[in-house]
Order: C-alpha cells, then sequence, then structure tokens
C-alpha cells in the first residue's frame, strides 16, 4: 500500500518498475534480496510523493525478502528497528549497479567530469544546478565520488522558512555525525536559490553520487536523501530513540539534537555578502551603546530581543490557542528579565539601574507590521530595518516600492558585494516588472495562503487566511519570486539580528523562529543561564516534529 493508499505490486528481479520503488531480488544462491530501483530518466529530485512511498513500501519488500513465511514478522521487526539498524537482505543501489540487478551506469565525457571536479572544488556544485548536474552521470573520469553522502532537498508545501531552515541545520549535523558529505539540492524550492540568501556552503573533498543510488529510505544506504517528504521517516520515532536521552528532563532530552541542529547553524548561517556585512555592523552599533566598566568586563546595559509571529501561527496555551499571546505579556517578560539582570549585577540603587535602564536595549522582530506600532511595545526598536514587510496602512500613506536592482535580489555566486544600506523597503516588487497587487498588506503577519498567492490574482491576495496550495506557475513568475526573496531575507535578517545580537530573546516557542533562536544563541547561554524565555505555555524546545 503506498502513502496515498493505492495497492502496490511486489515486482520481482525479472522486470524493474518504470517508477522508483523497493524491488525483491535473488542473489545468485537464490536467496531473497532487495533494493531500491530508480530509473535514470526521471528528473532529481523526485516528486515528493514518490520518495514518500518508497519509505512507505519498503518495509513490506524488506519482508517479503525473506521468504513468505516470515515476512509479517520480519515486517513488525524492521518497522521497530533502532535507527542505526543494518538489514543484511539490502543490497546498496551502487552494489546493485555493480552486479547488473540495475543496469544502468550511464558514461560521461571527460571534459564534463574535469569541469563538474573543478565546479565542485569551488564550491559551485554544492547547491542547485550543480549538484543535478553531477547526478545526471553514473561515472566520471578522474572524479572521486563520495564514499558516503546526505542530500538536503529544499523543497516543501510549507510557506514558512523556519521549518525548511531547522530541517537543514539537523540534516548537516546528523551528516557529521554519521560521517557523510553533505550536499543541497534548491531546484524546487518555493523561495528561489540558496545562494540568493546565504554564502555557498563548503564544498565537499568528493563529488555527488549518480541519482539512481540517493535514496530516501532506509538509513543504512550509503547516499540517502532528507526533505520534507521524508521528515516522518527521517525524524521519526526510531531517530529519536537514538538520540533523544529518555532518561532526562526537559530540555535536556534533547541536547543531543540540539548540539547537531547547531554545528548546522555555526557552518550554513552565513547570509550573503551585503545581508551579512549590514548585520555585522548594526551588531557593532548596538554594541558600542552599551558601555563597559573600567575592566571592560561588565557591560552597564544589555541587548533583550523579542520575536512575535502572528498570522497563520497560534500559540499552544489553550487560553489563546483560537487568537494570540497578549503583547503585554512579552512586554512584561522582557521588562521583568531587565529589572532581574540588573538585581543580579549591579547594586540596587535607583540611579544606576537607570543608567543600566538607559544603555539597554529592546529588539523587536516580528511577521506582523503593525505589531512595530503596538503602545505596549513602544519602547523596542526593530531588530533590522533593511528590509521591512509593509502593511496596507503603510502603502495608502504613500510609500512605493523602490526598482528590484536596488534590492539586490540577484543570487551570490552572480552579484557584486554591496555596501551596508540602512533602507526601508515594503516587501513589493518593482514597478517596471510584473506587479503584484501593491495593495496587498502583511497586516496580521504571515499567512500561507497570502505567500502561495503572490503573483496570482486569486481571492487568497484578498483574503490571506483562506488556505491555499502552492501553485505551480507562479513560484516562477519574477514578480512573485522578488518578493518571496525579500520575505525570506527580511525573516533571516531577523533572526540573525534576534539570535546573535541579543544578550536574552523572549519569544513563544509556537514558532518555529523562536525555536532556531535558541538555537542561535547556544545551550549555556538559552538554557543554563535561562536567557531564551518562552512566553507560551512553558513547551520548551525541539526541533523537528
Amino acid at each position: 500500500m503506498t502513502s496515498d493508499g493505492q495497492e502496490y505490486e511486489i515486482i520481482g528481479d525479472s522486470l524493474l518498475p518504470q517508477e522508483p520503488s523497493p524491488v525483491a531480488i535473488t542473489d545468485e544462491n537464490g536467496k531473497g534480496k532487495w533494493t531500491i530501483s530508480i530509473p535514470p530518466t526521471l528528473d532529481f529530485p523526485l516528486r515528493p510523493q514518490d520518495y514518500a512511498d518508497i519509505c512507505t513500501k519498503w518495509p513490506e519488500v524488506a519482508g517479503h525478502a525473506a521468504g513468505s513465511k516470515h515476512s509479517s514478522e520480519r515486517r513488525l521487526q524492521i518497522l521497530r528497528s533502532e535507527y542505526d539498524h543494518i538489514d543484511p537482505l539490502y543490497v546498496d543501489a551502487l552494489e546493485a549497479e555493480r552486479r547488473g540487478i540495475l543496469p544502468w551506469m550511464n558514461g560521461v565525457r571527460s571534459s564534463q567530469a574535469q569541469r563538474l571536479a573543478r565546479a565542485a572544488d569551488k564550491g559551485q556544485a554544492s547547491t542547485g544546478e550543480g549538484v543535478k548536474d553531477l547526478r545526471k552521470m553514473g561515472k566520471w573520469n578522474g572524479a572521486t565520488v563520495c564514499e558516503k553522502s546526505l542530500t538536503f532537498v529544499l523543497e516543501t508545501d510549507d510557506a514558512g522558512m523556519g521549518n525548511a531552515l531547522m530541517a537543514l541545520w539537523l540534516s548537516y549535523g546528523l551528516a557529521q555525525a554519521e560521517g557523510r558529505a553533505f550536499f543541497i539540492d534548491d531546484t524546487r524550492w518555493p523561495y528561489g536559490r540558496y545562494t540568493t540568501y546565504f554564502s555557498p556552503p563548503p564544498a565537499p573533498s568528493c563529488i555527488a553520487p549518480p541519482r539512481t543510488q540517493i535514496v530516501p529510505c532506509p538509513h543504512q544506504a550509503r547516499h540517502i536523501l532528507v526533505s520534507a517528504a521524508t521528515a516522518s521517516w527521517t525524524w521519526g520515532e526510531a531517530f529519536r530513540r537514538r538520540y533523544e536521552d529518555g532518561d532526562a528532563k526537559d530540555n535536556l532530552r534533547h541536547k543531543t539534537i540540539f548540539s547537531m541542529v547547531r554545528q548546522g547553524y555555526e557552518t550554513l548561517f552565513q547570509l550573503r555578502t551585503d545581508d551579512q556585512a549590514y548585520a555585522e555592523q548594526r551588531k557593532a552599533t548596538l554594541a558600542g551603546s552599551q558601555p563597559r566598566d573600567e575592566n571592560k568586563k561588565v557591560k552597564d546595559g544589555m541587548v533583550i530581543g523579542t520575536h512575535i509571529r502572528r498570522g497563520d501561527r497560534h500559540p499552544f496555551a489553550s487560553t489563546y490557542q483560537a487568537s494570540y499571546i497578549p503583547l503585554d505579556r512579552y512586554a512584561t517578560t522582557a521588562a521583568e528579565l531587565l529589572n532581574s539582570t540588573f538585581e543580579n549585577t549591579k547594586p540596587s540603587r535607583s540611579d544606576h539601574f537607570r543608567s543600566f535602564e538607559q544603555h539597554s536595549t529592546l529588539l523587536l522582530a516580528s511577521d506582523d507590521p503593525e505589531v512595530y506600532t503596538a503602545p505596549e511595545l513602544s519602547n523596542m526598536k526593530r531588530a533590522q530595518d533593511r528590509i521591512q514587510l509593509a502593511s496596507k496602512a503603510t502603502l495608502s500613506k504613500g510609500v512605493r516600492p523602490r526598482p528590484a536592482a536596488d534590492l539586490d535580489s540577484k543570487p551570490q555566486s552572480d552579484q557584486k558585494p554591496s555596501p551596508p544600506s540602512d533602507d526601508k523597503l515594503p516587501a513589493s516588487p518593482a514597478p517596471s516588472k510584473p506587479v503584484i497587487d501593491t495593495a496587498i498588506g502583511w497586516e496580521g503577519g504571515f499567512y500561507a495562503g497570502l505567500f502561495w498567492s503572490l503573483g496570482s490574482s486569486g481571492s487568497t491576495a484578498e483574503d490571506p487566511t483562506r488556505s491555499a496550495s502552492q501553485p505551480e506557475a507562479d513560484a516562477e513568475q519574477p514578480a512573485a519570486l522578488d518578493v518571496r526573496q525579500l520575505v525570506g531575507r527580511a525573516y533571516l535578517l531577523d533572526l540573525k539580528m534576534l539570535g546573535e545580537a541579543s544578550d536574552a530573546v523572549v519569544c513563544a516557542a509556537s514558532a518555529v523562529a523562536c525555536r532556531l533562536l535558541a538555537v542561535m544563541m547556544g545551550w549555556d547561554a538559552a538554557f543554563e543561564r535561562h536567557a531564551w524565555l518562552d512566553v507560551d505555555a512553558g513547551a520548551g524546545w525541539w526541533a523537528v516534529s
């Protein structure tokens, strides 16, 4: 049975299916084995449904390989097996190709192999088209294919960027833990090219394998693929049994997983050159506003970051599940933190506190533009003002879109670094390009329906709370992609400032950005020094669901 409820037929080694599928085979001794068959004629990456179907089917096929008498029993054993379980009946795709069970090994001209190898050496084959081209080949002259690898596919029907970022960082940490080379594919990412937002990731010292050898399951495969479609298998119960500490309490249960995510953050979270320069300059300005004592050890003041997610993300707290956490709760929590920090570091004199308060900064980031003008948060400053999402009220006052050329929206590899800027940019396209209705504002926050409707004139654009699925064509419209890129860059700059410039952060753990901020702060700051304050039902930290 496939993941969508359809029946399937187990195929023997006499005939290979035309679609990606696990297949039962027999070895030279007549013993049952199984492997994953991915025809080389298919595009990479496969459809998400194909990956889900492979992971759904393989336990049944693996059970069948053991023989009819043991099929059901073995299937249950597989489903209950540990994360690093090795199935002796599994034949890796590479070995299956060598034995001729999967009879496809495409040749490649020497000049093309050398070109791709040089691209990999320069870090150009770690994302998008570079990796895609490499995987069209089955062998190379003079190039070394990775012994083991993990490819993370940036493809999801989730409009937000946060879950993809968390899974990306965790995948990198998992790859390092298992000694796998790490690759990113952004072929069908709704936000466009990875290098539009980040510096290229570190290039592995080896070449990505052919696409016929990259499989989502089983985890013991030499070359595995991780995406939103494989999440329930990659990060499922077996993963939690392997990496969570069942004897620990609260956040300590997740410390190993936290460390894996942190490793991904430290390696991959380098913004594109101009955004990175802006953030570093802004962080330096904030640091300079806090005088230190004569020994330059104790700061007079602190930076508290506050993140407020609204839109289609509602709190866990039962009282507010149909609405949002009141803004004054964020303000009160930040004020209490400021007071308690002062009491623990300074003499409790009113003049000292006034100085401490005067030299402290409260930063604010939100997906809802109207939050910034709320009276409860009047003492907070925008975390970043390089890119701002506009509301209808702002647009009606005459704030118009700036030319797309001013937004530096080209991929990192194609652009020259530009100097940091404090420009206030509404998330709207250039008038000179196909225009998305500039009357669409972001008041109320980020809604998936509004995100997917960019570039269309449907009713979802008029009512952002209405559910919408991902439209295939809209993402290819230049104007739609321009706006999506601005939304993504604004989100990342907010994270950069709150996570790296703040001494403490106030947020709601129901928002993935809140949990990302804990990772950016680090374990000691977030949990040992209790500088990460969750105002949403005390749900605590976790990585992926």
